[in-house]
């Protein structure tokens, strides 16, 4: 129904075919009363586990990609918190799903891990960073520019991410500051991440 104004004739066709509640005699979705928030089916828990989850295989997918590795792909999740550590465990099979088919192997590994080494980097956020063995694939030198341009820009955003917490933190509603918290933990994690990434391609040119 919310995209009815966009797809008319989609949603109509939609709304004739699809089943509805039994008591539901509505003609046309023209008519339909507009959906109300109800907060007994809010579930932040699940809402976050989705986001781990998707955040995961899109990081994988991405790092896949980037290296244009297309078998044979090692591949990790850094949990970085207990919670994120269990729902990435029980959905271990979805994140490899997810991840396509040139993943072969997938660890997730707990938050007092070391870091996976000859491996790229993807943040996903405060909660989790994903990581595909790359080592022996690509030009050294090149990925330690490519990592640091990556950190330089997010050392940027986390400094313009302060500045808007700051701003909120005392005439905004406590919700608003929660979320602006969030992002900038998130820039946070991706800056650490992103120079352990480049600590580690030295590493590697060193033993090359």
């Amino acid at each position: 129904m919310l995209i009815h104004p966009y797809m008319p004739f989609l949603t109509e066709e939609l709304w004739q075919r699809l089943p509805r509640r039994p008591d539901d005699t509505t003609p046309s979705i023209v008519l339909a009363s507009y959906p109300e928030y109800n907060p007994a089916l809010s579930d932040s828990a699940s809402e976050a586990a989705y986001e781990l989850v998707l955040g995961c295989s899109k990081g994988i997918r991405s790092l896949l990609s980037e290296y244009g590795i297309k078998e044979d792909g090692r591949a990790f999740v850094l949990a970085l918190d207990d919670t994120s550590y269990a729902t990435a465990s029980a959905q271990h099979a979805a994140i490899k799903a997810l991840s396509g088919k040139s993943v072969a192997d997938l660890e997730i590994l707990r938050p007092d891990a070391k870091k996976p080494e000859g491996c790229a980097v993807f943040p996903v956020s405060a909660n989790a960073a994903v990581y595909v063995h790359v080592k022996g694939r690509v030009d050294i030198d090149r990925e330690i520019e490519k990592a640091s341009a990556k950190r330089d820009k997010a050392s940027s955003m986390v400094v313009k991410q302060r500045k808007i917490v700051e701003s909120v933190r005392e005439v905004a509603s406590k919700a608003v500051v929660e979320l602006e918290e969030g992002k900038l933990r998130d820039a946070e994690a991706e800056v650490e991440a992103l120079q352990e990434a480049i600590e580690q391609f030295r590493v590697l040119k060193l033993e090359g």
